[in-house]
C-alpha cells in the first residue's frame, strides 16, 4: 500500500480571535439604546470619603458624594449631588 511521505497536521495554527469592543450606551439610557451623536460617558466621581478645598473645573459630567468647599464649574456638563455630599460651593453646570 502506498503512503504519502508528507503528514498533514492534525490541527490548524492558533489564531487569536479579535472580539470587537462592545458599544457604549449613553449615561442613563437603557442598555439596548445607542446614540449616534457621541459615545457614552460615565461621569467622573468624587467618592464619599474624599474632601476637596479649592476650585473644581472640568468639561465632563461629575457626581459628588464627598465634601467640597470651593467653586465648581462644569461648562455645559451635569453635576450630580449624591445623598452623602456636603457642598459649600458656587456651582456653574448644565441643568
Amino acid at each position: 500500500m502506498w503512503t504519502s511521505s508528507k503528514r498533514k497536521p492534525n490541527h490548524l495554527p492558533y489564531r487569536r480571535r479579535r472580539n470587537p469592543r462592545p458599544q457604549a450606551t449613553p449615561f442613563g439610557a437603557p442598555s439596548g439604546a445607542r446614540s449616534s451623536s457621541s459615545p457614552a460617558r460615565n461621569p467622573a466621581r468624587l467618592g464619599s470619603s474624599l474632601q476637596i478645598k479649592g476650585h473644581i473645573t472640568g468639561t465632563e459630567d461629575l457626581q459628588i458624594d464627598g465634601k467640597v468647599e470651593g467653586s465648581i464649574t462644569l461648562r455645559g456638563h451635569q453635576l450630580t449631588v449624591g445623598s452623602t455630599a456636603q457642598l459649600n460651593s458656587e456651582i456653574h453646570a448644565a441643568k
